[in-house]
Parts: C-alpha cells; structure tokens; sequence
C-alpha cells in the first residue's frame, strides 16, 4: 500500500510513479509495466478490444502501439500465409 507521508497532503500521479519505478528492475517504469501488462492482456485474450477498454484508451491504434509482438508470433503470421 502506497501513503502519503503528511495525511493531509495527496500523491501526486509523478510521485507514484516514482514509487513504482524504485519497485521495479532497472529501466523499468510505470509506464513500461502498463506496457507489459497490455501484452500480457492481449496474449491471454487476443481480443483488442477488451484491452482497449482496460486501458481505457479512446482510439484502438493507441492500444495497437502498447502491445508488443514477439518473434514466435511473426514466425506463426508467415507460416499460416504459405
């Protein structure tokens, strides 16, 4: 769980970030892990429109560049057009 020192003070969006950064392995951050966690969601799924919706994205081409491709899949593409 994540405080704020002073009770009466709220985290701001950079420092959480931060918090999770100094959580995270070297050159990782917020950003990457909401990076990973959209791959994973379309991996698992294979449906982007749900992963859309989860992060809440507006357009589907924004959620396009947030999932990653590995090379088994572009290997499997290729084969499935011969």
């Amino acid at each position: 769980m994540v405080v704020p020192q002073h009770p009466d003070r709220h985290l701001t969006p950079e420092h959480v970030g931060k918090i999770i950064s100094r959580a995270l392995p070297d050159n990782w951050t917020a950003h990457t892990l909401r990076h990973r966690m959209a791959s994973r969601a379309f991996h698992g799924s294979r449906n982007i429109r749900a992963v859309q919706a989860l992060l809440g994205h507006e357009s589907i081409l924004t959620t396009e560049r947030y999932v990653a491709i590995c090379d088994d899949e572009i290997r499997a593409a290729a084969a499935c057009a011969w």
